[in-house]
């Protein structure tokens, strides 16, 4: 791991927000998420981050351990709903609860924040995901990021071979043919580029 020279003492001017998949493995978060940390870290952003399992979990350890090694400190707030337990790896990290449930949260965090360190699986299932939701959020708005949620989730159901390469790549493709008449008013010719570069192994990224 590298090392994270000290933070200034200066106002946070940028904040950040991390999610992922609830089963994400200690090795994925190390290979696409622990340099986004150190950076983050290291500009004395503001980090946001849920209170589940995970991304969450392994976002919380891992900055404590940055604290831990370089003495480094900045400000981690953990945002939790309702029926979230609370995962707070330190007590030192900030908590806020009592959101009635996780899109009330999300929503919060994208508000909150002016980027998103998030990735998903290179998986169909992985398409209706609260982490690709978060991301379509910010680039494309929330009506946008709830309409895709509910056809890739449809999609998904309606599939014989949920696992299919074929079938990610079809979701994303009817949803943009689907809304070819909205595409100039939100931009979504970027969608497909914008889902891709945040799929872990798409195109060995």
């Amino acid at each position: 791991m590298s090392q994270i020279p000290p933070s200034s003492s200066t106002t946070t001017l940028y904040a950040v927000q991390f999610s992922g998949h609830i089963d994400l493995t200690e090795e994925e978060f190390k290979q696409y998420y622990l340099s986004h940390l150190e950076e983050s870290i290291s500009n004395n952003e503001q980090i946001y981050v849920g209170g589940a399992k995970g991304a969450d979990e392994l976002t919380q350890k891992f900055a404590q351990k940055l604290i831990s090694e370089t003495k480094t400190s900045f400000k981690l707030m953990i945002v939790c709903d309702l029926k979230n337990d609370d995962f707070r790896v330190d007590k030192r990290f900030d908590c806020r609860k009592g959101f009635l449930n996780h899109t009330a949260r999300d929503e919060m965090m994208t508000k909150n924040t002016s980027r998103d360190v998030a990735f998903i699986r290179y998986k169909p299932m992985s398409l209706g995901s609260g982490t690709l939701a978060n991301i379509l959020r910010r680039q494309f708005g929330s009506n946008i990021s709830k309409k895709f949620k509910r056809h890739a989730r449809d999609l998904y159901a309606k599939a014989t071979d949920q696992e299919s390469k074929e079938l990610f790549d079809e979701i994303i493709e009817t949803f943009v043919k689907n809304m070819e008449s909205m595409k100039g008013k939100y931009g979504l010719e970027k969608l497909p580029q914008v889902i891709h570069s945040h799929t872990m192994g798409y195109g060995n990224n």
